[in-house]
């Protein structure tokens, strides 16, 4: 009797973790959908399951026992997710400190933990005075949790999907905009879409982006944290940070040793904040919740020069703004440019070049 009374117990708290959980992402912004957070759901229960049938999988293997003591002491302990249906229910709780409703869920956390770990002390001790069973239940209780974690692995790669959905926002094709007296093709990029870069045959040259703040918008940051994670590669996410001015172009370049063989794609977004550290191990990272928007130009692939290489460089050096017939180089009598003469002799001169 009592069994199948723990099944259903289990069953019901493990479903009440789960939304816990999904109500905690939620607001974080890291259920971006439906489908999503059904996938949290699902993937916080089977995780919270199989860590409860490893517990009875180690009881039954340290201390093998019948009746009902242990499963009745077990309900019990599971019943303690019934704390966090105020959460589920949003009842406001008056706090008396604001720093209390910040660390609302922590709260939350710590009342279920401390009143789950005493029942399960309890079902030990009940296990210790009930009649000696038999260790082969063990195993059972071993694979069920195991096909919990597998449910929960596919729960996480469902949830990681659903937000790579979300971000794969359609972006503006490339348009020439301007910032300062400088004219670039750009684009723009929201906070936190995705900007998909394809590295075939890239590997080993720079990767050089261009970003600026949109003109006509107001209030945005003036350090972009820009993240870049390498596709098919077993790279961690590498972060950087860019400086914007409002009458230039903030250049990043991204080291062609950084780009191994093999690499498929990368995909990169912008914040304007730091990442917490726990982001940047997990690679999980919230929807955008803000439309604030960056121009970026490129990207731009530069070959890095080694010393294999025999050919040499070209240099295009553009200058505005003088008279030619004021320039020693083209004749005039004085001797006004004399360094530019100087290259002129190694190099071919235009004087009505025109640049764009």
């Amino acid at each position: 009797m009592f069994f199948p009374f723990y099944l259903l117990c289990l069953g019901i708290s493990a479903g009440i973790f789960g939304a816990f959980v999904r109500r905690v992402l939620a607001l974080q912004g890291f259920v971006p959908d439906f489908e999503g957070g059904l996938a949290v759901v699902a993937g916080a229960a089977a995780v919270y399951a199989a860590a409860q049938l490893c517990y009875m999988a180690l009881l039954q293997l340290l201390k093998p026992s019948r009746g009902g003591g242990p499963y009745m002491a077990e309900s019990l302990s599971l019943g303690a997710a019934l704390i966090f249906v105020p959460y589920l229910a949003n009842v406001a709780v008056p706090w008396p400190w604001s720093i209390l409703h910040r660390i609302e869920p922590f709260i939350y956390l710590a009342a279920f933990g401390g009143i789950h770990a005493f029942f399960k002390m309890v079902s030990f001790f009940a296990a210790l005075q009930s009649a000696p069973g038999r260790r082969l239940i063990a195993p059972v209780w071993a694979a069920l949790a195991a096909v919990c974690l597998i449910a929960a692995h596919s729960s996480y790669e469902r949830w990681n999907k659903s937000l790579d959905r979300a971000r794969e926002i359609p972006l503006t094709a490339p348009a020439p905009h301007r910032i300062g007296s400088a004219y670039a093709p750009a684009r723009t990029l929201p906070e936190g879409a995705i900007f998909r870069v394809d590295l075939h045959g890239q590997a080993g040259r720079n990767l050089v982006l261009r970003w600026a703040k949109p003109p006509e918008i107001k209030d945005l940051p003036e350090i972009l944290y820009i993240t870049i994670q390498i596709n098919n590669s077993n790279q961690k996410p590498i972060l950087m940070t860019v400086n914007l001015t409002d009458e230039e172009w903030a250049e990043i370049r991204l080291p062609g040793d950084q780009i191994p063989e093999g690499a498929t794609d990368c995909e990169i977004l912008w914040s304007g904040k730091k990442e917490p550290e726990w982001v940047r191990l997990t690679g999980l990272r919230p929807v955008a919740v803000s439309s604030r928007e960056m121009l970026v130009s490129g990207p731009f692939f530069h070959t890095m020069r080694t010393p294999e290489m025999k050919a040499p460089n070209i240099v295009l050096i553009a200058i505005d703004g003088l008279n030619a017939e004021r320039c020693s180089v083209f004749g005039y009598a004085r001797n006004t440019t004399p360094t530019m003469k100087e290259l002129a002799e190694r190099a071919v001169v235009f004087s009505y070049a025109f640049t764009n």
